[in-house]
This record gives C-alpha cells, structure tokens and sequence, in this order.
C-alpha cells in the first residue's frame, strides 16, 4: 500500500506542475501564510502536502477528528488522500573537533489519511477574509464601475470569475492581469449579455483588454500566458475568421479600456 501511496502522491504533483497556472495555485496558500491568517489547518502543514492536496483539487482538507471538530462528518464510503509526516530520531556523533553532538534526522515517513472538504457534510466552515494585503492596481475602480470584489481560495479550476447576475468579481489570484479580465468581463457584459455563443468574443476582449491596461501601465510579464489564451480560442479557425474576430473586438477593448482609464479618475463617490 505504501508503494501505492507514494505513485500516486508523485502522479497528482506531476500533472499539477504541467498545469501552466501552477504558481499562482500554490500562490495563493504562500500570501496566506506570510500573513499569518492560517485560515485552515493545512495552512500549517509542510509546502509539499499543501501541493498534493492542491494536487487532489481541494483546498480544504483535514483528519476524521479534525472535521468532527468543525461539526463535518465525512461521508460515508469518501476516499481518503493521504499526506505524510516524517518520523525522526536523535542520534550522536563523535568528531574530531568537538564533543559529542546530537542532532535529529528524518528515518522515513508515515501516511496520513485526510478528507476533503468537498467528501464531508454538516455545519459551514467558517469563512475567513482572504483579501491580499496588496491588492491589484486600479483596484478601486470596480467599485466606481458597479461591481463588487470577492476575494477566495484557488478552486482548483479558475484563478478569477465573473458573476453577471450579482455583478461580483472573484478572485483567487492578485494579479493586475486577472483582475482586469474580470473588470473586462463586467463591463462588456453591460454593453451584450455573454450568452454561450459569444463565450469565445468575451474571451478575447476581456485578455486582450486585460493586456493593454497592463501594458499601459507598464506591468510585464503576463505576455506569454496571455498569448497561449488568447491563442487557445482562435486555434483551428481559418485567418480570415481570427481577423474577422480581432476587428470586431477591437472597438469594443478600445472603448472599456477607455471606461477603465476614465473611472480612475474620477473620486470614489462617483459611479460610472
């Protein structure tokens, strides 16, 4: 079983470094501890079981007495992942320069099962303040634009959402560029409801707005990963349906780019 363990804790760790948003994932969990906020136990635990259970896509994982003592119980029949622990012992040396000296080494490892959160039921788990200490550039412009900022966890599938119908911004990243992805996507979902069929329009403006507010602002670093999503939602098109698609784009990123620049302007009690 042992054997067993340690493939599949290597398994889940490799396909989470081929994921390309791999730090930010991991991000996340290092500002929380910097800060001291220890929002869930694990944010105790060692950075490698943070990342197998990052790994097993959750964010919230604990012990059977552990979730008892939050008023969770496990359900039955969940599967168990297991972290590891170190088993140490002291020992003494001899050396010519010294007396003897004892110091602790690590004999080995034990497992340690652990559920998560999304395999228990029962009372909520407190909610803690997640808000970076240094929040996104232009940061207070959302709320003069109308929409409102929520700050969570990595969720294992999307650093930063929109939500049309509360006009919310969540985030699980602090960076300048998913931020103004997110702000993209309110303020073109007051211009044209983002239905299914314009998903892969509302992409692009949102990046490529994203990427022109940084690039005005100086703030690099972002290009190579704007350049694969962006890519991502032309790939397999003919040149003249990519074309077809940055022109017609390219109006509206200039005009909420524009909104942006403008509501940074403006004092706090204005709403645009």
């Amino acid at each position: 079983m042992k054997s067993d363990l340690v493939k599949t804790a290597i398994q889940n760790l490799l396909e989470l470094f081929a994921k390309q948003d791999f730090p930010a994932e991991i991000g996340w969990q290092i500002i929380r501890r910097r800060s001291g906020l220890n929002a869930v136990p694990s944010d105790a635990w060692s950075p490698g079981n943070r990342w197998i259970m990052l790994a097993s896509g959750t964010a919230d994982a604990r012990g059977f007495g552990a979730w008892n003592q939050s008023g969770r119980q496990v359900k039955p029949g969940s599967k168990a992942l297991y972290i590891c622990a170190p088993n140490t012992r002291r020992i003494t040396s001899d050396d010519d320069d010294g007396p003897e000296a004892a110091r602790t080494i690590i004999a080995g490892f034990r497992w340690i099962p652990v559920f998560r959160i999304e395999d228990t039921t029962g009372q909520p788990v407190p909610s803690a303040d997640y808000t970076p200490k240094v929040l996104p550039p232009l940061y207070d412009v959302a709320a003069k634009l109308g929409a409102s900022v929520k700050w969570q966890p990595f969720d294992g599938k999307a650093l930063g959402k929109y939500r049309p119908s509360s006009k919310e911004i969540v985030l699980s990243d602090q960076t300048a560029l998913t931020f103004y992805h997110e702000l993209l996507h309110h303020l073109d979902c007051q211009v044209e409801p983002i239905r299914p069929g314009r998903l892969a329009e509302a992409e692009l403006v949102a990046e490529f707005g994203a990427s022109v507010l940084c690039a005005l602002q100086g703030i690099t670093g972002y290009e190579s990963s704007s350049y694969r999503y962006l890519r991502s939602y032309v790939e397999g098109k003919e040149p003249e349906a990519v074309l077809r698609s940055v022109m017609t784009i390219a109006a509206r990123v200039e005009k909420l780019v524009g909104v942006v620049l403008d509501a940074a302007t403006l004092p706090a009690s204005i709403s645009a």
